[in-house]
């Protein structure tokens, strides 16, 4: 493999490929992951290129212009988090995919890997990353196309603010920076702003600098959303004064950065809209899942999850109406359910289209075992009680 890398990028914007479509294999592979890359980037109509890391490839990318299809990190190989976060630190990747190879699939990889800024994961053999880069390779490059509504980020930790930035770019928002509290305030008065995503330590800045008036006096127009460790929305919203009709919410840091986007989603939206017969609620857990009679599966990860249904994401979801079956373990659960399922609605990764959600599959629950069925729905509920 060539030591080359992604992309040029003009103005915060993905220039067109000029060159051979290709994947980036970044860091420091392992011999069978390499061989598996190649041959499924062959399958793909995709060349290889490799770098040990990111800032080895710039030279390439400046002669040609040409922008990767995706970047592929080993999980297992040394450096694989820092190397995500260098990725989603760099202004300009936001619309490239990056794709975690790993060992196995877990609850702890996966979560890991998203955690980190991966866009997916899936086993470094197998034809999971095949079928990821066949489906990836028919994507034009994505241009990200910002409408008037915008989000402060606000987060002392610079990698924290790129990688919610990047979450809140490909929905289509507007993203302002703030580096302590005042600022934040500051920019949630601005038009336009509709949700502030905070670290802990700039709610305290707030507090300490005396300016909390100014936050109970703002807050009623923006979304407010508090990246703190397991701490209840409640404890955050009496530190802060806040009055009970002002919306808030608390991201987990040991979620993903693509929970923000979902807490947004549910404070932003008229729940008059809320078609759904139940309440669809975070949680995050690895899932299983083929068609109905097929040997083949594959591993997804939840994004939310209902009563009658659940979202899984994934950069390789099955066609619409699709017949599934689906393993996973559900909130507070000691086992794995089996249910069926149909796939309701189906979104791969593309060009110009504002996301809601990470691209994946919304599945309708349709049948079972009666005991399978029970522990799932009961599950949901007492993950509902506590939320």
């Amino acid at each position: 493999m060539t030591g080359a890398h992604p992309s040029r990028y003009q103005d915060g914007l993905m220039r067109q490929r000029t060159g051979a479509p290709y994947v980036l294999l970044l860091g420091e592979a392992e011999e069978g992951v390499r061989q598996h890359v190649a041959r499924a980037a062959q399958a793909a109509g995709l060349d290889v290129r490799g770098a040990a890391e990111l800032a080895a490839a710039r030279d390439s990318v400046e002669q040609d212009g040409n922008a990767p299809t995706a970047i592929l990190l080993d999980l297992s190989s040394q450096g694989a988090v820092r190397h995500a976060l260098d990725v989603r630190g760099r202004h300009g990747l936001e619309a490239v995919v990056l794709l975690g190879l790993c060992a196995r699939v877990d609850d702890e990889v996966f979560a890991g890997a998203l955690r980190a800024g991966c866009d997916d994961c899936c086993l470094g053999h197998g034809g999971g990353l095949e079928r990821r880069l066949q489906l990836l390779a028919q994507i034009e490059p994505v241009t990200l196309r910002p409408h008037e509504r915008s989000v402060v980020v606000a987060d002392a930790a610079r990698e924290a603010r790129l990688r919610a930035a990047r979450i809140f770019r490909h929905a289509g928002f507007r993203v302002v920076f703030s580096l302590t509290g005042a600022d934040a305030v500051r920019e949630a008065a601005r038009p336009g702003v509709v949700a502030v995503v905070c670290s802990a330590e700039i709610v305290a800045q707030c507090l300490a600098q005396e300016i909390a008036a100014d936050v109970r006096a703002q807050a009623s127009r923006p979304a407010w959303i508090v990246n703190a460790a397991s701490v209840p929305a409640p404890a955050v919203r009496a530190r802060l004064g806040l009055a009970a009709h002002v919306r808030l919410a608390v991201h987990d840091l040991a979620g993903s950065p693509a929970d923000l986007l979902f807490l947004a989603n549910r404070l932003l939206r008229d729940l008059a809209q809320e078609s759904r017969t139940s309440e669809r609620l975070l949680y995050g857990t690895s899932v299983w899942y083929r068609a109905a009679g097929r040997e083949e599966g594959e591993h997804g990860f939840t994004y939310n999850l209902g009563a009658g249904g659940l979202f899984v994401r994934t950069l390789a979801p099955p066609q619409r109406w699709d017949e599934l079956w689906i393993e996973l373990r559900p909130p507070g659960a000691d086992r794995l359910v089996h249910l069926e399922a149909m796939a309701v609605w189906s979104r791969c990764f593309g060009p110009g289209e504002v996301e809601v959600s990470p691209c994946g599959f919304g599945a309708r629950v349709t049948g079972g075992s009666v005991a399978d069925l029970d522990r799932y729905r009961r599950a949901v509920e007492a993950h509902r009680r506590a939320s």
